[in-house]
């Protein structure tokens, strides 16, 4: 009796309807049949044929290598279950037969010849032919697939951090907000705006309970469309895809801040300082000469020492435990005393006020803007499927009137947030101005930036063992004379231009 092996798979796709039990029954039938012995069956269980890069596989061609003079033949269930790939298959093929003499025949669609016939050659290659035509079938209907189911705006794989996958009425799949991980994306886009680099975002979303929130991992987060409700369309037949369109789930972030990150993270348009928490002033704090300053370090004695310096002014370092102790003194000597915030407060309650029946025109414009835009792009695609309109130009116009649909719900949203939540949250952070000192000690490095940067306007210069601005929050300005006094900060106020008087002669002012 002649003695051989036979080999079953199947791939995540066909488990249901495919099964191994079945296949190896098969093989068994045949081999029985033609007076075949099975040595044993080799299953490789949600396995491609795209390559032999199977589990299963390799164990039967180390089986072939050590017993191959007791084996006769190799038994498949199916040429397909063999392999998709034509070339590789004639080449394994090739392998089985001449270096070990063992034959390779299907139970499945038995050819009725001898094996060592050139016509059974012939019929097996163009089964193995239809195997990878049908395959090349099956790859073409899925990419198809996805890039329908793409420029309809649904996102079918596994969901990124912040959204779940659920599945619609029409079981059909889709991606919701997840509401406990969707505040800490939100929190991630907002660092990066106020200047946060990746390892402090990093640190920040690990502490709310992400994992693996690497370098890598932040920044696909933040170049992620899927956060701003867009879909980003693959390529299919003419069309080279890698367009935007706007999905049907809903966005954790609007637009406009998608888009702004993006543009912080094109280096060719934003040079970001490395962040060290040694030097939270190296980026923000500049010299007398306009330059932005940088910083270094020394090795002493017991430790090094950090100094700041101007790539303009090479001999000038400045020590930078004495500036971070001034600028904290300059703080410090900022806050305001509780019945001034008391009177801010009032101020801002009549502001919001007044603005309150400006916001509501504003929504009303907002909402007739919206609904000529819902106009503008049903006219489009009414176009575009009458065949009146190009591909390239419908999709240039449905990007960009979807845009403007997004950025218009994002308006009428803020205009609907109410004059109360506006006046709530000054309520709750007024205060703290009576304690910046504390505050400041209290924030993240690229808080402390934003908040320098916030109160001096970019414009905070170093000379002559003080600080220089040309700019002050208003709110701050009563300050100035206190602070040069006790030359910490020196309030070098512009000359004002002094406007023309339209009843005088052209000439005078």
């Amino acid at each position: 009796m002649k003695k051989a092996i036979g080999y079953v798979r199947i791939s995540t796709k066909d488990q249901s309807n495919f099964s191994l039990e079945g296949q190896e029954k098969n093989i068994r039938d045949f081999a029985a049949r033609n007076d075949y012995e099975i040595l044993n069956v080799f299953c490789d269980d949600g396995q491609s044929a795209k390559n032999f890069d199977r589990p299963d596989w390799k164990k039967l061609q180390l089986f072939c290598k050590n017993n191959h003079a007791d084996v006769d033949a190799l038994i498949v269930a199916k040429y397909d279950r063999f392999s998709r790939n034509l070339k590789d298959a004639l080449t394994m093929i090739e392998m089985l037969e001449d270096k070990f003499n063992i034959r390779v025949l299907s139970a499945a669609e038995p050819i009725m010849m001898n094996s060592h016939s050139p016509y059974f050659f012939q019929f097996r290659t163009q089964m193995l032919m239809g195997a990878q035509v049908e395959w090349l079938i099956i790859k073409d209907r899925t990419k198809q697939g996805n890039y329908n189911a793409a420029s309809a705006g649904r996102y079918l794989t596994t969901a990124p951090v912040g959204y779940v996958n659920k599945r619609d009425e029409q079981n059909k799949p889709i991606i919701e907000i997840d509401q406990v991980r969707a505040p800490v994306i939100r929190r991630m886009f907002q660092m990066f705006i106020e200047g946060a680099n990746y390892s402090e975002i990093g640190i920040e979303a690990r502490r709310l309970g992400l994992k693996n929130r690497s370098k890598g991992s932040v920044k696909y987060t933040l170049m992620n469309p899927v956060y701003a409700g867009m879909i980003k369309v693959p390529g299919y037949g003419d069309d080279p895809g890698g367009w935007l369109t706007k999905g049907i789930h809903e966005p954790i972030i609007n637009l406009s801040t998608w888009e702004h990150v993006q543009e912080l993270l094109d280096p060719r348009k934003t040079k970001r300082t490395v962040m060290n928490e040694s030097v939270p002033l190296r980026g923000v704090l500049k010299c007398f000469c306009g330059r932005v300053l940088t910083a270094g370090n020394s090795k002493g004695r017991k430790r090094h020492y950090w100094y700041y310096r101007c790539d303009n002014h090479t001999s000038l370092n400045h020590n930078a435990d004495r500036l971070h102790e001034q600028l904290e003194e300059i703080i410090d000597n900022l806050s305001l005393p509780l019945e001034h915030v008391e009177y801010l407060q009032e101020g801002l309650l009549n502001i919001v006020e007044e603005l309150s029946s400006e916001r509501k025109s504003l929504l009303q414009a907002k909402k007739r803007e919206l609904a000529g835009l819902e106009i503008k792009l049903n006219s489009v695609e009414d176009k575009f499927i009458s065949d009146n309109l190009e591909v390239g130009v419908y999709r240039k116009w449905k990007t960009k009137y979807q845009t403007e649909i997004s950025l218009c719900h994002q308006s009428i949203a803020e205009f609907n947030g109410g004059s109360d939540s506006i006046m709530q949250l000054y309520r709750e952070r007024l205060p703290l101005l009576s304690n910046l000192g504390f505050l400041y000690r209290k924030l993240q490095l690229h808080e402390k930036q934003a908040l320098v940067r916030q109160l001096f306007n970019s414009s905070l210069y170093y000379q002559d063992h003080s600080y220089r601005t040309t700019y002050m929050l208003p709110v701050f300005e009563s300050k100035a004379a206190l602070l040069k006094e006790k030359r910490l900060l020196v309030f070098e106020q512009p000359i004002l231009k002094i406007a023309r008087n339209g009843n005088s002669a052209p000439d005078r002012t």
